[in-house]
């Protein structure tokens, strides 16, 4: 990605190399599909609501701060954390050791990502642009948790999936749009191209918490 880039075909990009590392549902266990639900949920639950304050905190642009201010009261109202945890809680409780120490693993594994995402979340235009990763990249990796996840498991409570599918694609399309507005306001910067990496780096990491063996990518 450059700073000439056209950004609509990076996030694309992007979407396609996490919609290949989505393991086949036919091919994933439900031992493996607990292990790959209770990462997602340990991550996204502590870690996605702050980065989008963060990203509304250095957000320079009208259009940017209406995404996020948007998005933030949809997580707030509806408390989606709740939700997530209420997805992952009945599959945790049929998890197996295994399917545990796997999910323990890979979060230990993202830990510096994440860290490292937290600090380029309050740096404009990263936390935009980390937003517009996620929320765009979660139109396919939410759509296939219902065959992936969610059939495996009798008790799921699927209400996350089911608003997050209605809502996410909007919220695409905005962040797409304010990480433009971002981009005429503050210019380029070369952290852009790691928040994408490390992206990458963190969804591949969940998505393969099954094989329990950590990404190999590497930050550009």
């Amino acid at each position: 990605m450059t700073g000439a880039a056209n950004y609509r075909d990076v996030i694309a990009e992007v979407c396609t190399t996490i919609r290949n590392t989505l393991p086949h549902p036919v091919n994933l266990n439900a031992e493996g599909a607990a292990a790959i639900a209770m990462a997602y949920g340990e991550v996204f639950a502590e870690h996605f609501l702050p980065w989008m304050r963060h990203a509304d905190q250095s957000a320079v642009s009208t259009t940017a701060k209406e995404a996020t201010g948007d998005n933030i009261r949809c997580e707030e109202r509806d408390d989606h954390p709740g939700m997530l945890h209420a997805f992952v809680a009945p599959i945790a409780a049929a998890a197996t050791p295994d399917a545990k120490r796997w999910a323990e693993a890979t979060i230990r594994t993202v830990q510096p990502t994440i860290a490292r995402l937290t600090e380029l979340s309050q740096i404009a235009p990263c936390g935009i642009h980390l937003m517009a990763l996620l929320e765009n990249t979660s139109v396919d990796f939410i759509a296939w948790m219902y065959p992936g996840i969610v059939n495996k498991f009798a008790d799921a409570n699927q209400t996350y999936l089911d608003v997050h599918g209605v809502a996410d694609q909007a919220h695409a399309d905005a962040f797409v749009s304010a990480f433009e507005a971002e981009r005429g306001r503050v210019g380029w910067r070369n952290e852009i191209e790691e928040t994408t990496a490390l992206t990458i780096r963190l969804l591949t990491d969940i998505f393969t918490a099954h094989r329990h063996v950590p990404s190999v990518s590497k930050v550009a």
